[in-house]
């Protein structure tokens, strides 16, 4: 059974004080990025996911970085899509991420340039970029 209260306010205060009581990250994604199909990660690292996908163990060292639909994911932490915009059609996206790693919390605006000649997609975020390559559509990290 759930229970409604009687104003917004209430309603606001409540779910206010779930979340700090919850412990809960005050930063918030849950955005998809279609234009991400499957797992990527840094060249070379595709092989740590097939590894890991086997039963091998997870650390700081075996566990890469990915990038999904869903952001990033690292050992400590990663990157929620928060919002997302298409600059060129199908190819380039500039999108805003939710980040945490271990207590630190951001937001950073990432550019996504995606070659689907090779499936990779090159992220550029404060003047840096790196590029992914497609791993596949299994469970990876």
């Amino acid at each position: 059974m759930t229970m409604r209260s009687a104003t917004p306010l209430v309603d606001l205060m409540v779910a206010s004080a779930l979340l700090v009581a919850g412990g809960g990250i005050a930063l918030a994604g849950g955005q998809r990025a279609t234009f991400i199909d499957g797992i990527y990660a840094m060249e070379g690292r595709c092989e740590s996911l097939v590894a890991l996908d086997a039963g091998g163990p997870r650390t700081v060292e075996t566990v890469p970085e990915t990038l999904t639909a869903e952001g990033f994911k690292t050992w400590e932490g990663g990157c929620d899509f928060a919002g997302i915009e298409e600059e060129v059609e199908g190819r380039v996206f500039v999108a805003t991420m939710t980040c945490t790693d271990g207590a630190d919390e951001w937001k950073e605006t990432d550019t996504f340039t995606v070659d689907p000649a090779d499936r990779s997609i090159t992220v550029a975020v404060d003047g840096e970029s790196s590029r992914y390559v497609y791993c596949g559509s299994g469970k990876g990290n």
